[in-house]
């Protein structure tokens, strides 16, 4: 009997959901691995739950006028307005990695530079319709400077997501043309 092939999964940042180009094999939804987050529902953006206590600040100064009582009133109160904020539900929490299946998608995408990751170099590539960012990786690119018309860095065609390791990159499915 064969053996179903394994979907392929892409990982998207909650709320812009621009494509992660790396995810660590450890990463699972749901579980104590996985990056969870506070979103705020109002302003659609993610917050930091984190306040400085005051004596973290008290150690960095040495001005003799520095006024921790004041310090200490302020973090209380932003203690006591996260939670306000948590209870209302406009914070909520979300896991920060938003998984969704393979897809195709069409742009024109812009070749903009390089970048190296820890075991990847790739070709970095910008969307002119909606300025998202994707990884293309450099063994993907050598079927497209053969096969597709490049014109100033400018490529516009069907894309998919794949995956090389533990990084996402997109590749040229089929360039279309105006």
């Amino acid at each position: 009997m064969a053996k179903k092939k394994k979907l392929l999964m892409i990982p998207f940042s909650y709320g812009d959901e621009n494509m992660q180009s790396y995810c660590d094999y450890s990463y699972e939804e749901g579980t104590k691995n996985s990056n969870v987050i506070w979103w705020d529902a109002l302003e659609n953006k993610q917050v930091n739950d984190w306040v400085h206590k005051p004596e973290e600040f008290n150690h960095w100064t040495k001005d003799p006028n520095h006024n921790y009582l004041n310090q200490l009133f302020e973090y209380q109160e932003k203690l006591i307005e996260i939670q306000e904020r948590k209870d209302s539900l406009r914070y909520t929490q979300v896991e920060s990695i938003v998984w969704k299946e393979n897809f195709e998608f069409e742009d024109t995408l812009y070749l903009e530079g390089m970048s190296r990751g820890r075991s990847a170099a790739n070709f970095n590539l910008v969307s002119q319709i909606d300025n998202k960012s994707y990884n293309l990786f450099m063994t993907d690119i050598l079927n497209m400077v053969q096969n597709a018309d490049i014109h100033k860095g400018i490529i516009k065609g069907k894309w998919t997501f794949c995956k090389r390791g533990s990084n996402y990159g997109v590749k040229l499915l089929k360039q279309t043309v105006d």
